[in-house]
């Protein structure tokens, strides 16, 4: 670093004006040429380092002021000054202190012969830190520079003399920043250097400059202000940093943090919705409200060759796209258009719009909207395309290399998306079928009523299938025939008085072949359906006929109609064949249940035969109970009815009383048809039969449930009965109430030892036994019959 210097600037802080002129007498004596001033106090030694001398003597005693308060002030400013004591008289450990303390030398006053000497090692010491100095600030790539309040340079370094295209410090010594700078510059760095002048303090700025080549390059600026003796700014210092890589690569980073940011944003906005249109729309709508495209629309590649547009945005131009044009991605003519060369390669295709390629009715729409640059980005899937997003910009240069490579990540992320959707839609789809599959179930095992089996497998059919119509069919293995069921959709009667032969149609060709036919059109063979003349009423164009198949055997045939061409995937194929099963499962356990339960009525009614011809017996072998089994079996039934007896339990009452004296068949017809009173031995003999009913049916599971009446019939409320001498709700609730009935029914009945008592006296002495023989319960319903 150079600065402008002719001689020595001394400062002698010395309280004798005779001890100073010695000191300068030596001074010259020993050759320096300098300019000298004497100070005494610390208010002028404060004055006079403003500026800097190039060297202090001081005396170290002074009546005002001290040496070391001296030596203590120039380094508290951080002065780089040679500072020599001189006194009268001074001690060792004082001398070793003033040098600790920053002090070049010490010499008494007797001895100024030294100071000549002194000073100039001093110096010398002070020129090679200097030197040392500047050479460390010129190895810096750091810029420095030393403005006076006119931002005119005084100090500069090698590095920013190099940066600025000079040779030496020195062609910029004295010059101001406007001399060296372009004007727009020079008035920022003014602007600066006097807002530090003004304030005080420092200032940090990134500053645009140029360097020696006119290249706009980037500093980091501080600028600290230059203080005199009094405090007050004299000028400043600059120190610049080259971070032109640094801003460039911030700004690199910023670009990529935008990009991230917006593709993020536009990630965010496709997570609103896993339905396949609105995704869509939102794709198209990010490219054009975020990105800042004129206009764009998303497409898929069906099989065919086609492109089919899924959204635009915004609609009010979408819906001025060109009638009558179709985007393709195979190799005709309409597929060699950006969208079908995106798709068929898998890149990204940029071209102008007016192209010579461009048809005319495209040409006209993209003048009309001011369309001059078009770009199309294939939607990819594990490097399959299966679509494009198709973006139109109003300015030429707008798809850069850079911004294609941005929307192709972007139009990535809507692939990823679009495919989640889809595979979201199929899920929902399976997950619907399962559910279809699952309330057809539902229906099967909960109702044995085949047609609301039927409705529900139509309502599941037409749902899921998204059909009009559907009719069931069913097979008679008698007729060989096929027979109207049941319909859904059908604005008529058409096709409910179909009665087709195997083989007969196309439903009796799908039952005979047992395979699925299907008619796309059903104007050109209406022949086939001569069995309904109503039916082109009906507007049908697809139908399908769906062989009905159970354990091999057919049961019907399901036909399914719709008003508009159907194009089913293999998934609804698939599904249809399904829902086809549950039905044809359905008829089958209809089927089978119908049997089961005519044959379970047959059996039923042939056990209750059997036990009515049991009971028939037992009357014929007991002549005095002729018909008092029918008779008391009726009314047990009828008493049984009003104290709420279930239906079920009827069945096993009913049946306990057609049997109960069945145990009277082990009492020897010596004891049962004797026609006198019976002996205590008798009577032993005969009251077993109740246990001989017991061990004839307890065997029998079918007759187990119906065991009380014959096994506790003789019973008593009070437990005076037999056999077992079971006492109040002991006793069940059949035999209690067959107990009523049958006593009854004996004492209205004549008997070889008696005539029939009247109904009233019968009724007294049941009334009388209440809680004694019967259950006042049971008396008190009976009592309120019609007998």
């Amino acid at each position: 670093m150079k600065g402008t210097m002719n001689h020595l600037r001394v400062l002698v802080v010395e309280d004798r004006p005779a001890d100073a002129e010695l000191m300068v007498a030596e001074f010259r004596r020993a050759g320096f040429a300098f300019e000298w001033h004497r100070v005494d106090s610390e208010r002028e030694f404060i004055t006079h380092l403003d500026p800097p001398p190039d060297i202090i003597l001081a005396d170290f005693h002074m009546p005002q002021f001290t040496g070391l308060r001296a030596l203590q002030i120039v380094k508290d400013r951080g002065l780089d000054i040679p500072f020599i004591i001189v006194s009268g008289s001074i001690g060792e450990e004082v001398a070793v202190s003033a040098l600790q303390r920053g002090a070049a030398d010490y010499l008494l006053k007797d001895r100024l012969t030294r100071l000549g000497p002194a000073a100039t090692q001093a110096l010398e010491a002070k020129r090679l830190r200097d030197k040392k100095r500047l050479a460390e600030e010129d190895s810096l790539p750091d810029y420095i520079n030393v403005k006076d309040l006119e931002s005119r340079f005084v100090v500069v370094n090698e590095a920013y003399t190099r940066f600025l295209g000079k040779q030496r410090p020195e062609e910029l010594l004295g010059k101001t920043v406007s001399d060296v700078f372009p004007p727009h510059l020079a008035a920022q760095y003014v602007a600066d250097d006097q807002r530090v002048i003004r304030s005080g303090q420092p200032l940090d700025v990134e500053s645009e400059t140029v360097d020696r080549a006119n290249q706009t390059r980037w500093h980091a600026v501080t600028k600290v202000p230059i203080r005199n003796g009094a405090g007050e700014t004299v000028g400043l210092v600059g120190i610049s940093r080259d971070i032109t890589d640094r801003k460039r690569d911030q700004e690199k980073i910023e670009k990529q943090l935008a990009t991230l940011t917006a593709l993020y944003a536009g990630a965010q906005k496709l997570t609103r919705s896993l339905q396949l249109d609105e995704l869509a729309q939102d794709v198209v709508r990010v490219f054009v409200e975020v990105f800042g495209v004129r206009l764009a629309w998303i497409g898929q590649a069906d099989p065919d060759g086609s492109v089919r547009v899924l959204a635009g945005f915004p609609s009010h131009d979408y819906a001025q796209f060109p009638q009558g044009i179709s985007n393709r991605w195979d190799e005709t003519p309409a597929g060699t258009g950006p969208a079908g060369r995106a798709i068929r390669t898998g890149f990204p295709v940029v071209e102008a719009a007016l192209s010579d390629r461009t048809p005319p009715p495209w040409r006209q729409f993209f003048t009309s909207i001011g369309v001059t640059a078009v770009a199309a980005l294939p939607l990819t899937i594990r490097d399959k395309p299966f679509g494009v997003v198709a973006v139109l910009s109003d300015h030429d240069e707008f798809f850069t290399p850079e911004r294609i490579e941005f929307f192709q990540a972007f139009a990535n992320q809507a692939a990823a998306a679009l495919e989640n959707a889809r595979l979201f839609a199929e899920a929902g789809e399976r997950l619907q079928q399962l559910q279809a599959l699952r309330n057809i179930d539902m229906a099967i095992t909960a109702s044995l009523d085949l047609r609301v089996t039927l409705n529900v497998i139509l309502d599941q059919v037409t749902t899921h299938l998204k059909i009009d119509a559907a009719n069931v069919l069913l097979f008679d293995p008698y007729s060989q025939t096929l027979r109207f069921e049941i319909n859904r959709g059908f604005r008529g009667k058409a096709l409910q008085h179909a009665n087709l032969r195997l083989g007969e149609g196309h439903a009796g060709r799908a039952a005979l072949e047992r395979r699925v036919i299907s008619v796309p059109n059903l104007a050109a063979e209406i022949s086939e359906f001569a069995r309904s003349t109503k039916l082109p009423e009906e507007g049908f164009v697809s139908y399908f006929a769906v062989p009905l198949t159970a354990k091999g055997q057919i049961k019907g045939v399901l036909e399914v109609l719709h008003r508009a061409p159907l194009n089913p995937t293999q998934d609804w194929l698939s599904f249809l064949e399904a829902l086809a099963g549950q039905a044809a499962i359905a008829i089958d356990n209809s089927t089978l249940f119908d049997n089961l339960q005519r044959v379970n009525t047959d059996l039923t009614m042939a056990y209750d035969t059997t036990l009515e011809g049991w009971s028939k017996a037992l009357d014929l072998r007991d002549k005095e109970t002729e018909f008092h089994t029918l008779r008391v079996t009726k009314l047990t039934v009828q008493l049984a009815r009003t104290l709420h007896i279930g239906d079920h339990d009827l069945i096993h009452i009913r049946r306990g009383a057609l049997l109960h004296d069945i145990g009277k068949m082990g009492i020897p017809d010596s004891i049962l048809l004797k026609p006198g009173p019976l002996t205590d031995e008798e009577w032993v003999v005969m009251k077993k039969h109740p246990t001989y009913a017991y061990e004839l049916l307890s065997p029998i599971h079918y007759l187990r449930l119906a065991l009380d009446i014959p096994y506790c019939h003789h019973e008593k409320w009070d437990g005076s009965g037999y056999p077992r001498g079971l006492k109040g709700e002991e006793i069940p609730v059949a035999s209690r109430v067959f107990a009523v009935i049958d006593v009854y029914d004996a004492l209205t009945s004549d008997r070889p030892y008696r005539r029939a008592w009247p109904k009233e006296k019968a009724l007294a002495h049941i009334r009388e036994q209440a809680g004694k023989h019967f259950d006042p319960a049971v008396v008190a319903k009976f009592l309120e019959m019609e007998l």
